[in-house]
């Protein structure tokens, strides 16, 4: 009897979980603002009611002079949701995202590249922002991004994605899946280095410090290295069971 309540109590969670997930409005083909192709100032590449939740400077290309990366969000009510009933935060935003790089010239800026899909969002409240920070050393930019909810699974992830300038394209030269279970403690960790198509796993727990770290190395395949424009984090399946 006992049993039974509590699969109603789930399903019925779960049914109220899906109800309000219905009642948000995402930016469904949502039309993005044009971007400046040059100018003086960094500003001036931010479009009206956009604003600058990340950046980082450093030098991308062969010159001397520092680049900018910024992570541009957008500031609409209507995508300022009221989770009123449901798990999460209680103001739901599912503002769109956008990747500005920016390569600094004599006279100002000039616009690289941009991407409207790399710089993903929450797809639900219970579930953390899923972008975390941007970094830019020895000419490789870093994004780190994270996969985690406070209802619906014990198992979380962080994943780091590098990039690096060449022939003109930014493309991804490695990245890092770092995958642990809350309640277990259980922790994998995949590198990838898509320039000698060797990968790194290193499993062990964060909470039994009896658990020594098990290191193997093995060789993967992939047909061709993913840019801004071809990539969508935690989408690309990399392995026959694992997705980066």
């Amino acid at each position: 009897m006992k049993k039974t309540l509590l699969i109603s109590i789930i399903i019925l969670c779960y049914v109220n979980f899906i109800n309000a997930q219905d009642s948000f409005t995402y930016p469904t083909n949502f039309k993005f603002p044009k971007i400046k192709k040059q100018s003086k100032n960094i500003k001036d590449f931010i479009p009206k009611n956009w604003k600058v939740i990340d950046k980082t400077f450093g030098k991308l290309n062969k010159d001397s002079t520092k680049d900018v990366v910024l992570i541009l969000k957008a500031d609409y009510a209507e995508f300022l949701n009221d989770n009123k009933e449901g798990l999460g935060v209680k103001l739901f935003d599912t503002n769109p995202r956008m990747l500005l790089i920016l390569f600094k010239k004599k006279n100002g800026y000039k616009l690289a590249t941009k991407s409207t899909t790399f710089i993903i969002g929450r797809k639900y409240p219970a579930m953390s922002e899923p972008f975390v920070n941007v970094s830019l050393k020895d000419r490789v930019i870093k994004f780190d991004f994270e996969h985690w909810q406070s209802a619906g699974g014990w198992a979380a992830w962080n994943n780091t994605y590098k990039f690096r300038l060449q022939n003109g394209r930014f493309k991804m030269i490695g990245a890092d899946h770092y995958y642990y279970v809350r309640n277990s403690g259980e922790t994998e960790l995949r590198s990838y280095n898509f320039l000698t198509r060797r990968m790194k796993i290193v499993t062990g727990s964060y909470s039994d410090d009896s658990v020594e770290n098990k290191v193997i190395w093995k060789r993967f395949h992939f047909k061709q290295r993913k840019t801004f424009h071809d990539f969508i984090p935690f989408t690309w399946k990399i392995e026959q069971d694992k997705h980066i």
